[in-house]
């Protein structure tokens, strides 16, 4: 299946490119895109591109420097012998290329993060200037794709930051609704990792009823001082069917990982149907949480289906709930 984003973001997107390898020393560029939700990205670089923008998908968990930047939100800069501890296959990679080191950072307006930059530098330069102008093209390409995307879709209102129930329509807005979650669980003081992991299982959820099942669904989020709980409701993309486990995946595949995600990072899951759709909800023990996935083991779990218990059902203090 042809890979095409619109013929507006194609544009910036080659006149980013153009900008980067023009930059002294940079020898070659590549961006990846956001596609709203799931591990895929679009990713072009100046090497692919020609009258026609050549797009492609690479795994968003890839341990590249490019990738790393986008999932951290931090940027990436240095000589390849300053990078081979960290990304020690990607610096093997580069044997035989002119790149002799490499930066990498973000697509982000308005604390969206839509994509990234990597530029290759072919010679031996002082990187402090290369940063810095890559840095000023990259917000200059995110301001201008930010722009397409809200002309896009009508300027839709932002949620207001304290509402906890919200609106996905289609897969454009999946990165507005992770953020808007960032937003609500940082605002009532649910620690960093707890918000990551969260934003990380909505995605999941999002990807599965908006992107590959065609719905809009509706977000609702609750929260005690010992639970939080996430639930989407798609609006008939599943045709009633409630997600089943996954078994037996492959841990490097791009698509059917999502249920193992929402195992080892939410406390427990589970879905309902209705005339209309399902409704898939997790849930994240806010007490005692000291273990994430890097730290050690996954934490004890218990999956089930049905709908939450009426003790679980808990809303952040000063809200209705719908």
């Amino acid at each position: 299946m042809e890979v095409r984003p619109t013929r507006g973001v194609d544009a910036v997107i080659t006149h980013a490119l153009q900008e980067l390898t023009e930059l002294p020393a940079v020898g070659r560029a590549g961006i990846a895109l956001s596609e709203g939700a799931g591990r895929r990205l679009l990713f072009t670089a100046s090497d692919r591109s020609g009258p026609v923008v050549d797009w492609c998908h690479i795994d968003a968990y890839d341990d590249v420097p490019l990738t790393w930047t986008l999932r951290s939100r931090l940027p990436v800069s240095g000589a390849l012998s300053e990078l081979a501890d960290r990304f020690p296959v990607f610096v093997a990679n580069q044997a035989g290329t002119p790149t002799t080191a490499v930066i990498a950072t973000t697509l982000e307006h308005d604390g969206m993060l839509l994509g990234g930059v990597v530029a290759f530098v072919h010679d031996v330069v002082p990187l402090a200037p290369l940063n810095d102008a890559v840095t000023s093209i990259a917000s200059t390409t995110a301001a201008e794709l930010d722009a397409l995307r809200r002309r896009s879709t009508g300027h839709p209102p932002q949620p207001d930051p304290d509402e906890p129930s919200f609106t996905i329509a289609a897969a454009r807005d999946v990165p507005a609704a992770r953020q808007h979650l960032r937003r609500l669980l940082t605002r009532h003081g649910v620690e960093e990792d707890t918000v990551d992991d969260a934003v990380i299982c909505l995605s999941e959820l999002l990807a599965n009823a908006v992107m590959h099942a065609g719905a809009s669904a509706d977000v609702h989020v609750e929260r005690s001082d010992r639970l939080l709980r996430v639930t989407v409701r798609d609006r008939g993309g599943l045709l009633g069917q409630a997600p089943q486990p996954v078994r037996g995946v492959e841990p490097t595949a791009v698509h059917g990982r999502g249920l193992q995600i929402l195992d080892a990072l939410s406390t427990r899951w589970g879905s309902t149907t209705t005339a209309t759709g399902a409704a898939v909800w997790f849930d994240i023990d806010l007490r005692g949480r000291v273990a994430t996935p890097s730290q050690g083991p996954p934490r004890a779990r218990a999956p089930h289906r049905g709908r939450p218990s009426a003790q679980d059902r808990v809303s952040i203090p000063g809200q209705d709930r719908r």
